[in-house]
């Protein structure tokens, strides 16, 4: 049984006469869970990972909350002064640990594309699929005579 205490420091391979023994530094992401605010403050892309983990412990089986922390989360890509590239990254793996209900993911596609209107930048993510999903469940755009244009 592991417990908030386990830390592996060390992995160990016996054979029949020999021993291999690899010893490793061990950060722990739970750690980090009394730092928010300087994970929310940070420009490091794996205080960006670290924090969207936390919030993924933290709001299991509550996604409305999940929705308002992720949709925070981001915002705060937009603002805190990474290259483009990487935002977009950070975005996409945002994204995939904070996963959210089909509903609340579309509502969050509409906010997130509402904040990118406003700053005239594109990273998609989920939201790509949602709106995917719609066109192929509205269909192709009808011309004037009621055929595919």
């Amino acid at each position: 049984m592991r417990t908030r205490s386990w830390r592996p420091d060390r992995f160990v391979a016996r054979a029949v006469l020999s021993r291999h023994e690899l010893r490793f530094p061990v950060v722990k992401l739970l750690d980090f869970r009394e730092r928010r605010a300087e994970l929310e403050r940070s420009r490091n892309p794996f205080a960006v990972i670290t924090l969207a983990h936390l919030l993924a412990l933290s709001t299991r089986g509550r996604p409305e909350l999940r929705y308002r922390e992720k949709l925070g989360m981001l915002r705060r890509l937009y603002e805190i002064g990474l290259g483009r590239r990487v935002v977009r990254l950070l975005f996409l793996v945002v994204d995939w640990i904070l996963a959210l209900p089909a509903e609340l993911e579309e509502r969050l596609a509409e906010e997130i594309h509402a904040e990118e209107e406003k700053r005239k930048v594109r990273y998609i993510s989920s939201f790509e699929r949602v709106a995917l999903r719609k066109g192929r469940e509205e269909g192709p755009p009808q011309g004037p005579r009621g055929r595919a244009s």
